[in-house]
């Protein structure tokens, strides 16, 4: 195997892995193929998605990680979106400038989906801390956090 590149998610010791039918596998051999960039974005979402099926990360961290330009980025991610291996939902309003890519529609539509105003879905969020420098400031405020079963008390003071 060559070198590892150390810019990719490395889930060898967490036991993660990616499960690909083989109608799904065929037909990323067919993109590696036709479209080396889109299947090397997909398989760089594939890598970080997690168990959520959704990723929240930047064409720039995207285009690290695939060694290639933003422009690159973006064409294979619209040509991702038009063969249907990939949705693109537009976090806030206005121009797209934060997108979560879903791999695989897991998401919990409880209406048809002309009709859903809001829908709810877990992202996995990767962000490159070479561009956010603020990563590496002084960590912040620790607070409480309670592990399932536990309970807080209030505080009681007695009057003197």
């Amino acid at each position: 195997m060559a070198d590892k590149d150390a810019t990719w998610h490395d889930t060898s010791d967490k036991g993660e892995f990616a499960q690909l039918d083989q109608a799904s596998l065929l037909r990323l051999a067919v993109l590696t193929r036709d479209n080396p960039k889109a299947s090397s974005v997909l398989l760089a979402l594939l890598a970080n998605v997690g168990d959520e099926y959704a990723l929240v990360v930047s064409h720039a961290t995207l285009a690290k990680l695939c060694k290639c330009s933003i422009s690159t980025v973006k064409r294979a991610i619209a040509d991702l979106v038009a063969e249907h291996w990939i949705e693109a939902v537009i976090i806030g309003s206005g121009r797209a400038t934060s997108l979560a890519y879903i791999i695989n529609s897991r998401v919990d539509w409880t209406d048809k989906r002309e009709k859903v105003e809001y829908v709810q879905f877990n992202a996995r969020v990767l962000i490159s801390g070479e561009d956010n420098p603020n990563l590496k400031n002084d960590p912040l405020s620790q607070i409480m956090h309670l592990e399932f079963g536990e309970t807080v008390f209030p505080a009681c003071t007695i009057a003197q």
